[in-house]
């Protein structure tokens, strides 16, 4: 991602070249922390999901059986 925000860094390759690098760096690790927060979170719905499914198989096995 590139911005100029004014004619002197449009001319000038480091001022320009130091902010780009900073804010991708920003950026890059902004997006590698929303990415550990979304893997936490896929974990911890299938947790839950595994748990539900466990929980909805004890019931019908429990069903089953007052059944019969």
């Amino acid at each position: 991602m590139k911005q100029i925000s004014g004619g002197d860094a449009a001319g000038n390759p480091a001022i320009d070249g130091g902010w780009t690098t900073a804010t991708e760096k920003s950026l890059l690790e902004a997006a590698h922390d929303r990415e550990k927060e979304l893997l936490h979170e896929v974990a911890e719905l299938q947790w839950r999901l595994i748990r539900t499914q466990e929980e909805l198989q004890k019931y019908k096995t429990g069903n089953a059986q007052a059944s019969t």
